[in-house]
Order: C-alpha cells, then sequence, then structure tokens
C-alpha cells in the first residue's frame, strides 16, 4: 500500500458478528455473544514450562462469566476488581459453569471497536496485529472518507437507491448492521460494473471513429481454396459467399 486510497480500500476480509448483547444469565453454550459486566476476580496461574493462564470472573447482575486468557500475565494488572468491561467471543462450558476463552475485550468507557459490534477482520501481514490495525483504519475511515469525491451524481444515486461514495466505504469496514453492509457491497460492486460500462462504450467510440478497411478479395486464391474442400459448399454458403463478394466489388468500385 502506498497511498490513503489503497488504505481505505483494503476492505475486510469478513466481519465477526458480535453485536448480539446479552445479559450472563441468559447465555446459552455455543452463542456468540458480547457481554458487559464488574470484574470480580482476576488471578494468574502459570503452569508446568512457564505458560501463563489468567482467569477472571466477571458479573452483571444476572450471572456470572469466567472468562480465560493463554500468555497474557499482564492482563492481571489491567484486570482490577471493579472494572467494567466487556467481553465479545463463543460461550462455552466448563465443569457446569459458563466459560470464555480467549475472548475480544475493551474496556466499557472506551469507543467499541473490537467488540459489540460487527467488528472487521482484515488480510494481516507478519508483525501487524489485528487491534493495532483496527484502530488505524478507524481513524483513517473517520477523517478521510469525508474527503472522498463522489464520482456519481446524486440523481443516479438517488434513481438505483444508493448510498454516497463516503457512506459505502465506511460501512464497509464499520458497518452499523448488516443491512447497511449489504448496501455498501451494493454501491461499489454498481461501481465497478458502471466503469467496466464506460470502459467499454469509449472502446466502442474508438472503434467508431476509425473507419473499415477493406480487405482484398484474390478470387485465384479464393477458388483454389474451395476446390481443396473436401466437401461442396451448400447453397446458403454459396449465396453468402456471393453476398461477401458482391459487396467487396462495390466497396472497390465506390473506392
Amino acid at each position: 500500500m502506498d497511498t490513503i486510497g489503497d488504505l481505505l480500500y483494503l476492505f475486510p476480509r469478513r466481519h465477526e458478528d458480535y453485536s448480539q448483547l446479552r445479559p450472563i444469565g441468559k447465555l446459552k453454550y455455543g452463542e456468540q455473544v458480547t457481554v458487559i459486566g464488574t470484574i470480580r476476580s482476576t488471578r494468574l496461574k502459570r503452569q508446568r514450562g512457564g505458560a501463563a493462564i489468567v482467569n477472571s470472573i466477571i458479573a452483571d447482575g444476572s450471572g456470572s462469566i469466567q472468562a480465560t486468557w493463554f500468555n497474557q500475565p499482564y492482563l492481571v494488572d489491567q484486570f482490577k476488581r471493579g472494572r467494567q468491561i466487556v467481553l465479545s467471543g463463543t460461550v462455552d462450558e466448563y465443569l457446569g459453569r459458563l466459560v470464555m476463552s480467549s475472548p475480544v475485550w475493551e474496556p466499557l468507557d472506551s469507543e467499541l471497536l473490537h467488540t459489540g459490534r460487527l467488528v472487521p477482520v482484515y488480510p494481516l501481514t507478519s508483525g501487524v496485529k489485528g487491534r493495532w490495525l483496527r484502530r488505524i483504519m478507524k481513524r483513517t475511515v473517520d477523517y478521510w472518507t469525508k474527503r472522498l469525491p463522489d464520482h456519481l451524481p446524486s440523481s443516479i444515486r438517488e434513481r438505483n437507491d444508493l448510498l454516497s461514495l463516503e457512506e459505502a466505504v465506511a460501512q464497509m469496514h464499520f458497518p452499523n448492521d448488516m443491512h447497511s453492509l449489504s448496501r455498501a457491497r451494493r454501491r461499489l460492486a454498481f461501481d465497478e460494473f458502471f466503469v467496466l460500462q464506460i470502459g467499454v462504450l469509449r472502446q466502442r467510440q474508438e472503434w467508431r471513429n476509425h473507419p473499415g478497411l477493406p480487405v482484398p478479395v484474390d478470387r485465384a486464391l479464393l477458388q483454389m481454396f474451395l476446390s481443396g474442400l473436401p466437401y461442396q459448399l451448400t447453397g446458403a454458403q454459396q449465396r453468402a459467399l456471393d453476398d461477401i463478394l458482391h459487396i467487396q466489388q462495390i466497396i472497390n468500385l465506390s473506392g
């Protein structure tokens, strides 16, 4: 990537749906959900070999859930008792209690980019983390989409019920909901076909601006070719050939 435009058009490979906010007491195993709760306790456990496991108990008044993270011991300093956080992930069961393994989390007082919404998942390269890139993309989208020139006149957008380019690019990255994401895809697909059609029309116009060149007919060579065929031309084929030769003769005389 070399430009801001390249970054804006680096669309997510998919979106994780963490928009379903549920009370902890109503969670079911296997659901992919988002919960908001208060940290009740956090503890760090070391396994043989030094691997770290961080366990936190999060409650919201309707119930509690245990969240577990692996090899992230620094989380102990962040998950202080009484802090409110947002968790998104898949609900599982362990020894009869609700658990989440390595859920995505954010402080409740922050703008939710990684939880509680349709979360974009971008193609990554070595050394680039998803959370970091998501933050960069959010700042880029918020600032630069407002400065995107829209090549489609408003009359065409209204007639075809299309989003503006600004809104379409923004919703492709951080959609409000699935319907908004679908409308964004439709607008960008329209753009691709529109540009393709413009290119075809331009090529056709260039062809029309160049007169056709008559191809000279060597009748002796043509007769030799026909004689070498292992069959006789049908009546329709012969008439078509005669028509072509007649038109060619008219063109030669007019030239």
